[in-house]
């Protein structure tokens, strides 16, 4: 009983607890055994109040303890969670950068696929133009054959009217000079 009296003091004064706790367990079976009920019954009472104390604070520091974990975890989720957004973030800059380059490059293609197009409408509109010219070209040559078959057709009437006037004109002296030469050839004419 000295010792455990002793010892109660120490582990008062000391501050500890679990001496403390198991002292009073001790005293109060001690003094339960002894019959004082008395004492056995406040040693076992503060042993219980004790015990209940030890026990929260076991619970606040397993509570704290899980809260931590809990903290942690959180942390560790958030940090995973914000990994996964920049993640996302890169993609869509990624996404947006691929975009804005097949844009630019739809754009240039359209640029240049207008600029031809223009070019090849001026050369277009050139060539009609030309085409046109040589049709009105074409067209006064046409005119001027026209004029000159026309000429050339009304030439031939007239060569051919010559020529029969003429061959009209020739056929009667032809043909009496013609019978004189017989007659001169068959001899008979005279001199």
């Amino acid at each position: 009983r000295e010792y455990l009296e002793k010892g109660l003091k120490i582990a008062r004064e000391g501050g500890f607890k679990d001496e403390l706790l198991h002292t009073y367990q001790e005293l109060a079976n001690l003094y339960h055994a002894l019959g004082n009920v008395e004492k056995a019954y406040e040693y076992h009472r503060d042993f219980i109040e004790l015990n209940r104390i030890q026990d929260e604070a076991n619970d606040k520091e397993r509570i704290a303890v899980l809260q931590a974990m809990f903290e942690v975890e959180k942390s560790d989720a958030e940090i995973n969670y914000l990994k996964m957004e920049n993640n996302l973030k890169e993609l869509e800059i990624q996404n947006f950068k691929r975009l804005v380059v097949i844009i630019a490059i739809s754009v240039v293609l359209a640029l240049f696929l207008l600029i031809r197009l223009l070019v090849l409408n001026k050369r277009l509109k050139q060539a009609h133009r030309d085409l046109e010219r040589k049709k009105n070209v074409s067209e006064i040559q046409r005119k001027e054959l026209e004029e000159k078959s026309m000429e050339l057709a009304e030439s031939n009437r007239m060569k051919n009217r010559i020529f029969s006037i003429l061959g009209h004109d020739l056929k009667m002296p032809v043909a009496q000079l013609k019978g004189v030469l017989e007659l001169l050839h068959n001899q008979e004419l005279s001199k």
